[in-house]
């Protein structure tokens, strides 16, 4: 049991990796670039997205490059208050939000995992 909660940490850490990667990589790019090269445009609305139209890879496109920004809208939502517009999108709001502290626990797993390996056996 514990293995299989040490790998799904694994797993939201790896997404919150590639979202702190995106978001880099949106930031140094900029709007502009980004449009040319995905051909997705932002939506700076109420709740700012990038759109990409329609088919399976522009969805996919959609989805990697608004994951930074579901993350931070996660986080200011779970702590200013929920005001989102329906429930649906309010339960993937707060599965963001476990995803981060999942991702956030690993590293922790793994210093207490090595300080326990590394510790001295007790004589008797």
């Amino acid at each position: 049991m514990l293995r299989l909660f040490r790998i799904l940490c694994l797993i939201c850490s790896c997404i919150l990796g590639a979202a702190l990667v995106v978001a880099m990589f949106e930031f140094a790019v900029g709007e502009r670039v980004l449009n040319s090269i995905t051909g997705c445009q932002m939506n700076p609305e109420i709740l700012p997205n990038f759109t990409c139209g329609q088919g399976v890879v522009r969805s996919l496109i959609g989805w990697v490059l608004n994951l930074p920004l579901v993350f931070a809208i996660a986080l200011a939502l779970t702590i200013l208050g929920p005001a989102a517009p329906s429930r649906t999108f309010m339960l993937l709001l707060y599965i963001f939000d476990l995803m981060f502290v999942l991702a956030l626990t690993y590293p922790v797993l793994v210093f207490l995992a090595r300080k326990r390996v590394n510790a001295p056996a007790k004589v008797r």
